[in-house]
């Protein structure tokens, strides 16, 4: 009886006020961890850290006794974990894992029991979310009682605020309605959802027409490989943007071919074709623009303008590719269909005129691979063409290029009588239109021609006009070719010094150019006419045979010193020990590099 009423009065004193200071007290050992004490919710106007204060002399007391299994703690640390108060009583490692919970309400115990836990329990209760920052928490002991548990900024909403919260989402439950359509736009990809919207809408044309540009435009870039422009961009099907402007110009064309208006699909599929260009896809550019052709040969009225833009654009597309045969064979109907009309294009720019500078290029550049196979009738052909086409468009400037590479082609023929009879044409253009650029190439290309015809006096004096002129101009380009050629016309007169100072001027004006290339060409033309100017005096030495005539062949090719035209004197008298002398030397060199083999 003394002990019952000595168990009641301890619980009466010491436990019943602890337990209306603290919810819940839960005291856990862990394998090879610690010792935790978790407490609910504190009351209010009672400060947590002091009844903890308070709580560890008795914790530290009551977990380490006589018949206690567990250790003397360690020091105790406090923390807040998710709205609870914990404190850890560090314990060294056990062989087993107990739990001591002393379950406490404000007015009563409730229970008193020793458990045995498995690791996986604590594990599961320091391992959530709410509790994911224990060491920071932990960190937290070191402050003053009054800073280890802030006060919550936010405040609990009470029920009646939830109860209208629930309401209010309900109701906006209610009147959100999405149909399958809208639920579609995000389950299914971009594509499936297009070709969808095209069938619903009873296009069906246009769905055939965009699933196959996709197969199409797919397998071309599969057939590739890596390392392809097309590779490095994404299947069509997921270009979006792309494929936004299919579906849309696709119906539209779609439409108007079913109400008969030739000329608005046309203009739809001209938009695709140019988009298409603009983002730099050839392959459905290409597409288009045929597509435009096909199309633009329905529409009725006179004129067939539609039809003629339609073939340029296909020339255009064909040259680009470097198919230069088809893209003559469009151009050439595009010249046909434009003669006489007076059809302009957006920008205002004449289509007969286009026409003829689209057939003058295509013609030139089928003459420029001709010339290079060597196919030089055929090419003289072709110049002639765009000779003709150049004067039909009233360009004189076109028609002036055309008339040089004419006289060029002629030229490159061997058939320089000819040239010269363009190159006489050319001039005369070019002095009408005070084109000093086109006179000087005027100047060359007739020296050229007239020495290939054997007329070198004439040839000088258009390479002098020529020299002349760029220097007029302050052409330097056009002074290095000069004085080039002028060096070359001396050289083969037999000329060699005149030859030689040419040739210097051109090439100091060659390194202010910058052209590596051209300054090696002039060094080499220069080191071959002072080679030419030296000869002379070198021939006439070895006819001489005299000993001082070989004596200063003998310096010369052991030195290279030049002493041709020194004046030989009594004093400088050769002997014969001269030459004994040089090849005595030179076979004391060879046996030297003979000994060190």
């Amino acid at each position: 009886m003394a002990a019952c009423y000595a168990l009641g009065w301890f619980l009466k004193t010491l436990i019943v006020p602890l337990a209306r200071a603290l919810a819940v007290v839960v005291i856990e050992t862990v394998q090879a961890s610690s010792i935790t004490v978790a407490t609910g919710r504190r009351p209010e106007g009672r400060p947590t850290g002091l009844l903890l204060n308070s709580l560890k002399p008795f914790l530290q007391t009551s977990f380490h006794t006589a018949n206690s299994p567990f250790p003397a703690p360690g020091p105790l640390r406090v923390a807040s974990l998710s709205g609870r108060v914990s404190v850890c009583v560090l314990a060294p490692e056990q062989s087993s894992s107990r739990l001591l919970c002393l379950v406490f309400n404000t007015d009563r115990v409730f229970w008193l029991s020793s458990h045995k836990v498995k690791m996986s329990t604590f594990e599961k209760e320091c391992s959530t979310e709410k509790q994911a920052n224990v060491q920071e928490h932990l960190q937290n002991c070191n402050l003053p009682p009054n800073r280890q548990f802030q006060r919550p900024t936010s405040r609990v909403p009470t029920q009646r605020e939830r109860l209208a919260e629930a309401k209010r989402l309900e109701a906006w439950s209610k009147n959100l309605k999405l149909s399958k359509q809208d639920i579609n736009l995000y389950r299914n990809s971009h594509k499936h959802n297009i070709c969808l919207d095209m069938l619903r809408q009873g296009y069906h044309r246009s769905f055939s027409e965009l699933t196959n540009l996709i197969l199409n435009w797919n397998a071309v870039r599969e057939a590739s490989g890596p390392g392809s422009d097309i590779w490095m961009e994404e299947p069509l099907d997921k270009q979006h943007d792309k494929l936004d402007h299919l579906q849309y110009f696709l119906i539209r064309a779609e439409a108007a071919q079913r109400a008969g208006k030739f000329e608005e699909v046309y203009n739809n599929q001209l938009s695709l074709a140019c988009y298409f260009k603009t983002v730099g896809d050839k392959l459905l550019s290409d597409h288009f623009f045929q597509s435009c052709l096909s199309t633009a040969e329905m529409i009725t009225p006179e004129g067939h303008q539609k039809a003629a833009e339609a073939h340029a654009n296909m020339g255009t597309a064909y040259e680009e590719k470097g198919q230069l045969d088809k893209a003559a064979e469009h151009y050439e109907i595009f010249h046909q269909l434009t003669v006489g009309k007076p059809w302009h294009d957006e920008n205002g720019c004449c289509h007969f005129a286009q026409a003829c500078a689209n057939l003058w290029r295509i013609y030139t550049l089928l003459a420029d691979e001709q010339l290079e196979n060597e196919q030089y009738k055929e090419a003289n052909k072709s110049l002639r063409k765009a000779y003709d086409i150049a004067k039909e468009g009233g360009d004189k400037k076109m028609e002036l290029a055309a008339l040089y590479r004419v006289a060029l082609g002629y030229l490159s023929a061997g058939e320089p009588d000819t040239a010269i009879g363009f190159l006489q044409t050319y001039l005369e253009l070019s002095k009408s239109m005070d084109d000093d650029i086109s006179l000087g190439k005027t100047y060359e290309a007739l020296a050229k021609a007239l020495i290939s015809t054997g007329h070198s006096a004439e040839a000088l004096e258009y390479l002098k006009q020529f020299l002349a002129l760029a220097e007029k101009i302050d052409d330097k380009q056009s002074l290095v070719d000069a004085c080039r050629f002028l060096g070359i016309m001396y050289n083969n007169l037999g000329q060699y010094d005149v030859a030689c100072k040419y040739i210097w001027q051109g090439y100091e004006i060659a390194m202010t150019l910058g052209d590596l290339h051209l300054l090696e060409i002039m060094q080499v033309n220069f080191g071959i006419f002072k080679a030419h100017a030296m000869m002379t005096i070198y021939c006439h030495h070895v006819e001489a045979a005299g000993h001082s005539n070989l004596e200063r062949l003998v310096t010369w090719k052991d030195s290279r010193k030049d002493t041709f035209n020194d004046r030989i004197t009594e004093a400088n008298e050769p002997t014969d020990h001269v030459i004994k002398y040089y090849f005595r030397n030179k076979l004391n060199k060879f046996m030297s590099k003979f000994m060190r083999m």
